[in-house]
Parts: C-alpha cells; structure tokens; sequence
C-alpha cells in the first residue's frame, strides 16, 4: 500500500507501531484496508486480464501491527527461534497466523469474482514459521512461497549437525541461534507441508545474498541433496533469489540449482562435471577440481550468509592445493573466451582469500587494542588496509563486479558493526582519500 498515497489522508491503514502510525507495515484488520486491497486487485486484474498469478508477500521486517484489533487476532504472542530479532533476546515474534488470516479475507472476496486468480503468498521474516495452532483452512487460490533467511548452507537440510561438528560455531563468528536452525529448518518444512495443503515453493539463497559482495559461495553439493528433500516433502519447485550484477560469482550456482530442479537422477559430481565441461571446455576438469577443493572447505565450516562465515572456506592450505589446477585450466583453455571466463575463477579466488586475511588482521588488531596494546595494534591495522586497497583494486574489475560491491565493500570496511574493522570508525573516511593512490606500507 504506497504510503506516499495513503498514509497522510489515512494513518489508521498503517501499522501501529511503539505507539503511533507508521508506514512499515500495514493494519491487517481494518475493514478498509482489506476493502481497498480486493478493489485495487480487481481494478489491476480487469486492466490486465492476461495476469493470473499475484504476489502477495507481507513486508520484509519484523514490524507487525500493535492495535488491539490486530492483537487479538493472534489471541496469544508466540515467538520462535527461526530469524532472531535481537531486541526479543534470541527469538522473534511470529504474525503468521495474522498474516494467513488477512489474506484469507481478501483473496476470498477476490476469487468470488476473479476465480481464475492465483495468489502467492510468502513465509519470510516475522510470518516464516507455522501458527502453533491454524484452526482454518488457507484459501485454495494460494500458492505458498517458504523463504529460509539466514539458512546454514555448508549442509543439506537432511543431514544433521554432529556434536563434534557443532563446535565449529563460535561466538565471534556465529549467533546463539545458528546452533538452531540445523534441526529447526527441516522440522519447521515438514510441519509447513502438513498445514499448508496448496502448491508450495521454496525461496532460496544458493546464489548468496546482496551483502556477500560477490564472495564465492560453492555449495552446489547442498543444492543437489535439498533438491530430493524438496521433492520427497512434496514441493512443487524452489527457486534462488538472484541479482543481476553477480553472476560471475554465482553461475554455477544458477546453472546448477536451475539443472538440479528437474534432473532428478543425476548425482552431483555428474550435474557439476556436466557444467564445467559445457563452460569452460578442455579448461573444465581443472575447473571441477577447483569446485571440489573449494566446497569440501566449504563443508568443514559453519557457513550461512554472513561474508564473516563465508570467507572461511579460503584459508591457505586450500588455496595451496586449487593453484596447481588454476594453473592447469589456463594451460588448457585454448581460445579468448575460456581464457576470460578462467581469469575470472582466479581474481575471485585471490578476492575470497583477500578478504579472510584482511578480516584476520582486523581480528587480531581488535583482541590487541581491546587489551589496551595500542602501539602493538599499529602492525595489524597497517597491514589490514593494505589487503583492503589490494581488494579495492580487484574491484576494479568491472567484468566481475559491479558498483554495488565496491559501495557494498567500503561499508564493511568502515568499521561500524561490521565484521572486518570494529576498531576505527574514522577509517572509511581516510579509506576513501586514500584510495585513489598508490603506496606501500612499510
């Protein structure tokens, strides 16, 4: 509901919130606001009559409507472990049942005239997880897209996490809750599929997610594992979110997840040789060694989509034992256009392995000034921003990445929150003076 068209006129549409109105969310129970969405809907569908299938997602956030009505509705708040909002000390507060509820009421008023039209409603955020208890039937014109935000990749969903496998979270890595969704996932699914008796989708992140600044992310394996668990619990299909500007990084995973969807048969050294021959041609089994290399790494950690996990998977024993086979697949790649797509395995590599080293140095520059070794500290920040303007001249690689990462990069960098500098704020400023030259830190 555009709040630039409603919101002045009518405050009473949008979520209360700590209070007052805001424009976050909408007011899931007001009479008008159900109203206006089935006479906007029917409006757009007669406009356009060649459209059947709608998306219906609720806001991307935790923010729910406060007001009585809207409370009353959930009859009781209940939480869950999945996406944890910090403020509710390690659970969040889930409006699923709210959010089925609302579009129950419009979808039935809609498909009373317009039964042909289909609406996709989506489990993201603050309605991922199902009700405790759903004592009606969601309306038979909706499909239901699962999106499993801040998912662990570096497992199938059907394969557990051991205890000694478990040791792998850390604090200064991992939140309490990543522990969770190992066996909180899977479980949460199977009771979406015994609740939920329409078509149902799963929204992915096998091609990472716009803060992960095009870092490689092998985890092709759990695609082909997770597609048979999709298939066994009875999902008409799943889908990874993609953004245009990272498919260098990313297309294996595109391709893979997109072949993995139908080709049910295939094992996964299979579908993955198939890509690498297709792609990078007499270059490919140097390739597919390197995928290999890289995702039994990637496998050794606990890695979701969080950069400060993913850069784990390049550590220098592993990109030791790729080089020989970089090395091989440039010998081997025998016109222009092979040569390219080879190059660019390599600059991600050496960018992924940047990118750990510099959040190392910061690790051990943050641990020497948080024990008061402030001169001790000098080294690893001097050696921190040097890896940082050797990372700002891969950037410069236009045929890999784009403008998004290179803004995406100066804000890790920055220092604010982030995973690589907590020690400077005032860096990303003089960062950015000094990017532009050329020096060397002695």
């Amino acid at each position: 509901m555009p709040a630039d068209e409603y919101f002045e006129s009518h405050p009473d549409y949008f979520a209360l919130i700590d209070g007052r109105r805001q424009p976050l969310s909408i007011c899931a129970t007001n009479p008008a606001v159900i109203a206006l969405h089935v006479e906007k809907i029917l409006e757009f569908t007669a406009k356009y009559p060649g459209i059947r299938h709608l998306g219906f997602w609720a806001y991307d956030g935790y923010e729910w409507c406060e007001c009585a009505c809207c409370e009353a509705v959930e009859k009781q708040p209940w939480y869950s472990p999945v996406n944890p909002n910090s403020v509710e000390g390690g659970r969040t507060r889930m409006h699923t049942y709210s959010y089925l509820r609302f579009c129950n009421e419009v979808i039935g008023r809609v498909a009373a005239k317009r039964a042909d039209v289909r609406f996709e409603l989506i489990a993201y955020w603050a309605t991922l997880d199902t009700p405790p208890k759903l004592d009606f039937e969601v309306h038979p014109s909706a499909n239901l897209m699962v999106a499993m935000i801040e998912r662990m990749y570096d497992r199938p969903l059907s394969h557990k996490l051991t205890p000694a496998e478990a040791k792998g979270l850390t604090a200064d890595l991992h939140e309490p809750w990543d522990r969770t969704k190992y066996g909180y996932y899977p479980d949460m699914l199977r009771r979406w599929r015994k609740v939920f008796n329409g078509p149902l989708y799963f929204y992915e992140y096998y091609t990472a997610s716009l803060g992960c600044l095009n870092c490689l992310f092998p985890m092709m394996y759990t695609i082909r594992e997770d597609s048979r668990f999709y298939k066994k619990l009875g999902a008409q299909g799943f889908g990874s979110q993609g953004w245009l500007h990272n498919w260098p990084a990313y297309r294996v995973s595109y391709w893979y997840s997109a072949t993995a969807s139908w080709d049910g048969d295939s094992s996964h050294e299979q579908i993955l040789g198939c890509y690498c021959r297709e792609y990078f041609g007499r270059a490919g089994e140097a390739i597919f060694n390197i995928f290999r290399i890289l995702e039994k790494s990637f496998a050794r950690h606990r890695i979701g989509l969080h950069l400060r996990q993913m850069v784990l998977t390049f550590d220098p024993k592993t990109m030791a034992r790729c080089a020989p086979h970089l090395a091989q697949a440039k010998k081997r790649a025998n016109d222009g256009r092979t040569r390219a797509r080879v190059d660019q395995i390599g600059v991600l590599l050496e960018y992924g392995a940047r990118l750990r080293e510099c959040a190392e140095a910061g690790k051990a520059a943050n641990a020497k000034l948080q024990a008061g070794e402030w001169a001790g500290s000098y080294g690893e920040i001097a050696r921190q921003m040097e890896l940082q303007l050797k990372i700002v001249k891969l950037l410069e690689r236009r045929d890999i990445f784009s403008d998004r990462d290179r803004d995406y990069v100066h804000k890790h960098f920055a220092g604010r929150g982030s995973y690589w500098t907590r020690n400077e704020w005032g860096m990303f400023h003089l960062f950015k003076k000094l990017e532009p030259l050329e020096f060397v830190i002695h």
